[in-house]
């Protein structure tokens, strides 16, 4: 196992020596001690790399002289009311995260923020970390707690003690205006695909890239309408939209994902009908625009709708050479026959399929 690096924060002049004592007790558990005077000099700016290293160490121990009081509790979370906040730091101090030294008037602070994986083995492993969570919830931290969330409950909570519960009340915190409304987050939805698609493809995980890319595709076509454009730019603005769906469709061809397939030319084939209806409004001769990666609306819904088809066959089975495997199994009889047409619509991506009609019901009309 690596040992634990540990990052010790304070001032320096008047609090050396309880640097070098932070230090020496590192050393003696066979941790890794850092500090600033361990670094070296480097073009960065000195707060931006000790936040790299603080964000990369194991334990993070800062020590406070006498000065560091409430007051300089509040200023670090201004939005908290005082009550909540004394109750937060009656929370730490007993759970073992704040201790007082009243005869110097000092305040030991750290934070093991990462419990070795093996280690998770009860809920109450994780309680120093889920106490973090709800105190970055309520300093109005959202972001960073939804990362905390997602690096380090996540996991243990979902697969190693599969306690579906809490995590949806975990989640739950991050909906303050209740449920029917977003998330109380900052980070751009752009960020979230980006680092979404980036973790897919490290591990190879292109059953979900399809998903991300049309999401984004989605995403920039929310983004277009919203903005007041020139109808000679409308062709060229629907570009970003098409370059993700012609990269979606490529991959769901070829590995074979149907399903995605039938979203990606139903989405196709919405965007073709909003531009018609745009175009219609605007009194403009029918021309080529509404053709989206080359194909028409009905093309489209003519390939949504094949792709939503069940298009299974008893040549897929297992084929046995016990004559009486699939007797009793409703379905192998259904595939030996042959499915009807309607059969193979009910059994197959039905949501699709009727979307795909409604679809070129609304076509029909707009002609």
């Amino acid at each position: 196992m690596q040992p634990l690096k540990v990052f010790i924060s304070s001032t320096y002049l008047d609090l050396k020596d309880y640097r070098q004592t932070a230090i020496e007790v590192v050393n003696r558990y066979k941790c890794v001690p850092l500090a600033m005077e361990f670094f070296l000099a480097q073009p960065a700016e000195p707060s931006r790399v000790a936040e790299k290293e603080v964000r990369e160490c194991d334990i993070f121990v800062g020590l406070y002289a006498h000065r560091f009081g409430f007051d300089a509790v509040k200023a670090l979370f201004p939005k908290m009311p005082p009550d909540r906040l004394w109750e937060l730091l009656q929370g730490l101090q007993q759970l073992g995260l704040v201790f007082y030294d009243k005869g110097q008037q000092q305040a030991v602070v750290y934070f093991q923020a990462r419990p070795a994986p093996e280690k998770v083995v009860t809920l109450a492993d994780l309680e120093p970390v889920i106490e973090r969570y709800h105190h970055l919830i309520g300093a109005g931290k959202f972001d960073e707690a939804r990362d905390l969330y997602r690096d380090r409950l996540e996991n243990p909570i979902y697969y190693q003690l599969a306690n579906y519960n809490l995590q949806i009340e975990l989640l739950r915190a991050l909906f303050p205006e209740g449920e029917d409304h977003p998330p109380r987050l900052q980070k751009k939805a752009e960020h979230c695909l980006s680092e979404a698609l980036r973790r897919c493809r490290s591990v190879n995980l292109i059953e979900v890239e399809p998903d991300l890319l049309l999401a984004w595709a989605r995403l920039e076509r929310k983004k277009a309408k919203g903005k007041e454009q020139k109808a000679s730019s409308t062709v060229e603005n629907l570009n970003p939209v098409e370059e993700y769906v012609k990269e979606a469709r490529e991959i769901a061809e070829r590995a074979g994902y149907r399903l995605q397939l039938a979203d990606i030319h139903l989405f196709c084939a919405e965007v073709g009908l909003e531009r018609q209806k745009e175009n219609s409004k605007k009194q403009k001769e029918k021309t080529n625009t509404n053709s989206f990666l080359g194909l028409s609306i009905k093309e489209h819904l003519q390939k949504a709708r094949e792709y939503a088809l069940d298009v299974s066959e008893y040549a897929h089975l297992y084929q046995s050479t016990d004559p009486h495997f699939y007797d009793g199994v409703p379905e192998a009889a259904m595939l030996k026959r042959g499915l009807t047409e309607q059969e193979r619509i009910d059994n197959g991506y039905w949501v699709a399929y009727q979307i795909a009609l409604a679809l070129e019901q609304r076509l029909a009309a707009q002609r």
